[in-house]
């Protein structure tokens, strides 16, 4: 076996450049050189100038991987919650607390909360009908639900006491429909998130609205940290 048989070498598990890439980057340093014969500590210099540089794109791939799994992981919340059982309100307009999408905030915290909820109503007059306790000065929200016509509806506002009063109506059908929900606040004091739902009306039937098990809350404190 010759030399040029055996494959280049590796530093770090990163391939030197090959005999045909030294010999064109050689090329081009003798066409800057006026033609003059590359020196030997020149050429090594390619080799380990090559390797540097490598190493970091390497690097930087790494890292960038890294991030974006932190970001996409779930303990990155801090507060991550699915919901085991379903939880039904019937006949009765009244907000019930949903018994595990829950958590205890301070005052003075900065939260951001995101809910993936899941929700049946048992007709179109009854109506799901969705709100939060929220120990809130201010904030944003932000939704996105399926409505009745099977179609993503969106809105972002203000956080006020008035909206916080008024409840997110999303429909009525028996099949299963989806609420993705985002809240960024500050609490005022110190008191629970909570998840509260109920029928938005009643007809002479049954009325049943029911918060589905899968369905998930993350929440990250941003501050303090």
């Amino acid at each position: 076996m010759s030399c040029r048989d055996i494959p280049n070498p590796t530093i770090g598990g990163i391939a030197r450049p090959s005999r045909r890439q030294k010999v064109a980057l050689g090329r081009s340093l003798q066409q800057l050189m006026g033609g003059r014969t590359t020196p030997f500590s020149l050429r090594e210099e390619i080799d380990d100038s090559w390797v540097r540089q490598h190493a970091t794109n390497r690097d930087v791939e790494t890292r960038l991987t890294s991030l974006r799994t932190d970001v996409n992981a779930s303990s990155d919340w801090g507060i991550n919650i699915t919901k085991l059982a379903d939880q039904a309100v019937s006949e009765s307009v009244t907000l019930a607390t949903d018994n595990e999408l829950v958590f205890d905030v301070q005052s003075g915290e900065y939260w951001i909360v995101l809910l993936n909820l899941f929700y049946t109503a048992s007709n179109a007059s009854c109506e799901f009908k969705l709100n939060y306790h929220l120990p809130t000065v201010e904030g944003i929200i932000a939704q996105r639900f399926i409505n009745a016509a099977d179609a993503y509806t969106t809105s972002g506002q203000s956080l006020t006491a008035a909206i916080a009063a008024t409840s997110l109506v999303l429909g009525g059908a028996t099949t299963v429909r989806a609420a993705i929900i985002e809240h960024q606040f500050v609490a005022g004091a110190i008191a629970p998130f909570e998840v509260t739902f109920a029928n938005n009306g009643l007809t002479a039937g049954s009325d049943i609205s029911t918060l589905k098990a899968g369905s998930t809350l993350r929440a990250r404190r941003l501050w303090p940290t």
